[in-house]
């Protein structure tokens, strides 16, 4: 392997090694012209972007970078073998179409009895409203009878007084008429007595008055009684008004509510379904498609790629790996699902990513089929449905899903810190002769990742290195048994392999599928001639793969709530086998001892099937240190190969001949 480039290398054929910059600065351009300061750099710099022309132009590369999905075959993800046909979803819609007219028919029948139930509600309100209006209308009665009596009262009373008046005049007359025939014979005694008689009417004036007085004041006080009485009724009426329009709004609000509860309860059943996909707790007859299912299982996976502006790896002046770190970007992914798997919940499919951005998956259906990529209104639909409320149930999950998905994140950070970061992996290859800028082969890189697990805070997880393509049961057993905790401890078996001498030898295709077709497998890093890449499925002759080639900015993980979109792909990328590298590490997880015997038997089915190949790696009884070898480290695990080479050759391997840009 090479460490560096001289100027009349030839360049690199992907665009892969240049730098993306979304919005470029003065600081930016300023790296780029100190870099092209030389005229050697400058013919570098011209020869490279000439060649990545010629590569866009000539078919090397194409501008439509959007993967398809054939819908005829299946696609295997990391054991896992999803459907896209049009049959099954068919006849997942069908099944669909059955469980809403199902759930349609409880729903009339559920309304129908809320509708009864508000019916027979709004009967009894209207008959004790009828009651109260009775009884108010009675009690009106009541007064205004009492009132005609106390009317009717009063007026006989003053009838009665006229008549006395009337018979008090009368009297008087005949009186006055009795007088005057006594006139003459009595005059003497009528002076006298019409003073007695004056002196008598004045007083009676007097007294009159003052009861003509006494009914007027009488009089307006009735009549002010009167108008208090209107005033209260008018009161009382408006007040009736306002509590009959008080329990109108309130029975309005509580329609309101029983509303929003409803769209709660839908909304809350449409979330569970989301996070039942998310969290991988779907039952087998799910409201969601196989298709769908691949997406969130590929969109849970990290990704893990080129980053710029951290601080300098290993004392170096590196603060950017684009070029030379894809390989290490490929083992913290292989890592990384690993521990995905490690810190899910017994009995769950996958582990769901807890940050989602929109999908542009996009799935289309074979040529030989002719037919083009239609959607129906229903899937046009659902995906808006989906896109609208996947967010708002991500965000909805637990707190403790949340926070474990961080800290996984966080283990891989672009700082010193961290346990599993680049400037970690960088220090512990130093013991290799590796540096900051080197390139590590798959071998290297597993070796670094059982040194960085036993040296980081994870205790009951643990990395096994096969060495010369063995896998030695003694050791891995003595792993599961070092367990100090109460919880037993799980091992990643990390299998360094050689599939042919400068390409891939097509026999071991049929086996690298099998493997990728096991629940235990965690993928494979290896990739195409200078390109590492973290394989995880294939769809036919095609593997399906994570490319760490993008350029990002540094993300500070330890900030509070830092962002996750740059950790997680959302398009599905394709590559032929005949294109990969023969050099390659295979990643196997077992959660115990039972696991890794299950594990045993299915990987030595997977490689003894086909007569034709020999096996590309073996389990053997017994202790790697019990085997003679000469010219090797007694310990297997903490070993690492100067040289990426399990086989003799006269050839160097295409991946040692990476030149560095």
């Amino acid at each position: 392997m090479s460490t560096g480039s001289s100027d009349d290398a030839d360049p690199p054929d992907d665009l892969a090694s240049f730098e993306v910059l979304s919005n470029p600065g003065p600081s930016d351009l300023q790296e780029y012209e100190q870099r092209a300061d030389t005229p050697q750099d400058k013919a570098k710099l011209k020869r490279r972007f000439m060649s990545a022309w010629n590569n866009v132009k000539y078919g090397g590369w194409s501008l439509k970078s959007k993967p398809r999905l054939s819908k005829s075959s299946p696609v295997c993800l990391l054991g896992h073998t999803y459907q896209l046909s049009s049959e099954v979803s068919n006849k997942w819609r069908k099944k669909k179409k059955k469980k809403k007219k199902e759930e349609e028919e409880k729903k009339k029948e559920k309304k129908k009895e809320e509708e009864e139930e508000e019916e027979e509600e709004e009967e009894k309100k209207k008959e004790k409203k009828k009651e109260e209006k009775e009884e108010k209308e009675e009690k009106e009665e009541e007064k205004e009878k009492k009132e005609k009596e106390e009317k009717e009262e009063k007026k006989k009373k003053k009838k009665e007084e006229k008549e006395e008046k009337k018979k008090k005049k009368k009297k008087k007359e005949e009186e006055e008429k009795e007088k005057k025939k006594k006139k003459e014979e009595e005059e003497e005694k009528k002076k006298e007595k019409k003073k007695e008689e004056e002196e008598e009417k004045e007083e009676k004036k007097k007294k009159e008055e003052k009861k003509k007085k006494k009914e007027k004041k009488e009089e307006k006080e009735k009549k002010e009684k009167k108008k208090k009485k209107k005033k209260e009724k008018e009161e009382k009426k408006k007040k009736e008004k306002k509590k009959e329009e008080e329990e109108e709004e309130e029975e309005k609000k509580e329609k309101k509510k029983k509303k929003k509860e409803k769209k709660k309860e839908k909304m809350q059943q449409q979330h569970d379904r989301l996070a039942s996909v998310v969290l991988g707790t779907f039952p087998k007859e799910s409201y969601w498609c196989e298709r769908e299912q691949f997406r969130q299982a590929f969109s849970s996976l990290l990704w893990l790629t080129y980053r710029r502006g951290f601080v300098p790896v290993g004392g170096s002046s590196f603060t950017s790996d684009s070029g030379w770190g894809c390989m290490l970007r490929t083992a913290q992914m292989l890592l990384a699902q690993g521990l995905l798997v490690h810190m899910k919940p017994e009995g769950s499919t996958s582990l769901g990513a807890h940050h989602q951005s929109k999908d542009d998956l996009d799935v289309k259906a074979s040529r030989q089929s002719g037919q083009g990529p239609r959607r129906s209104s229903w899937d046009k639909g659902k995906r808006l449905w989906r896109r609208r409320t996947e967010g708002n149930v991500l965000n909805n999950l637990d707190d403790r899903e949340e926070s474990t998905h961080r800290r996984l994140v966080a283990w891989f950070g672009d700082t010193p810190s961290a346990p599993f970061s680049l400037h970690q992996l960088v220090e512990l290859g130093k013991t290799s002769g590796k540096r900051a800028g080197d390139w590590y082969g798959p071998s290297i890189a597993a070796h670094i990742l059982c040194k960085a697990v036993t040296a980081s805070e994870v205790t009951n997880l643990a990395v096994y290195v096969a060495q010369d393509c063995t896998v030695y049961t003694g050791d891995v057993v003595r792993l599961y048994d070092e367990s100090q905790s109460e919880c037993s401890k799980s091992v990643i078996i990390l299998v360094p392999v050689r599939l042919g001498a400068d390409a891939l030898n097509p026999a071991y295709v049929e086996c690298a599928k099998k493997l990728l077709q096991l629940k235990s497998c965690i993928g494979i890093i290896g990739g195409k001639p200078k390109h590492s890449l973290y394989f995880v499925g294939f769809q036919d002759d095609k593997l399906l793969y994570l490319d760490p080639h993008l350029c990002q900015a540094a993300v500070d993980v330890n900030q509070d709530n830092f962002s996750l979109e740059t950790f997680h792909c959302k398009a599905v990328r394709k590559m032929s086998f005949h294109r990969m590298d023969p050099s390659c590490t295979l990643g196997f997880y077992a959660r115990n001892r039972k696991d890794f015997d299950t594990l045993r038997g299915d990987v030595t089915m997977a490689l003894t099937s086909s007569v034709e190949t020999y096996p590309i790696f073996t389990f053997v009884e017994g202790s790697w240190q019990n085997e003679p070898r000469a010219g090797l480290t007694p310990n297997p695990i903490a070993h690492i190969a100067a040289k990426d080479k399990l086989k003799p050759s006269n050839k160097p391997s295409s991946v040692d001949d990476f030149v560095m840009l």
